[in-house]
């Protein structure tokens, strides 16, 4: 039984170009009648192909999105959204977990990552200074450094 192939395209006007998120659908191997495409912010998770999308897909299918800031704007709103399809509809998962959806927030969290290539971007932490590799619009190098600067916490070496 194969899987079903879904892909998810979005720009946040009607003027801007879907071409290039088009092809990579096209290159990936998606079926055109898989497609689903809106032309409308990121802001939230409203958008009526999104919304198709979810009552289409099926467990065990793929999910091909061009680029993560596709499906929302919100780092946070995507998360939390990332994990509602998985534990939803447990869309591609990874091996290790052993036929679990996944065996924690953490593996859920380190796959997403991993298979987003969220890790591009060259930053310095806001709250100690620290040069790190993170995912573009990261502010804080470690957990510790954003519950530091959130809580008003000094930093510890």
């Amino acid at each position: 039984m194969s899987k079903s192939i879904y892909g998810y395209v979005r720009v946040s006007t009607k003027e801007q170009n879907l071409d290039r998120q088009l092809i990579a659908m096209r290159e990936y191997g998606v079926p055109q009648e898989n497609i689903f495409v809106d032309k409308q912010s990121g802001k939230d998770f409203e958008r009526p192909s999104y919304q198709r999308m979810m009552k289409e897909i099926s467990s065990g299918g793929v999910l091909v999105i061009k680029s993560i800031d596709r499906l929302g704007r919100s780092y946070d709103e995507t998360i939390e959204e990332w994990r509602r399809i998985t534990r939803e509809k447990p869309i591609d998962q990874p091996a290790g977990c052993k036929g679990k959806k996944f065996c924690s927030d953490a593996c859920r969290i380190r796959w997403w990552n991993h298979h987003t290539n969220l890790m591009k971007a060259n930053a310095v932490c806001t709250h100690c200074g620290k040069s790190f590799h993170g995912r573009a619009g990261r502010k804080y190098c470690s957990h510790a450094c954003y519950i530091a600067e959130r809580f008003g916490e000094a930093h510890v070496s």
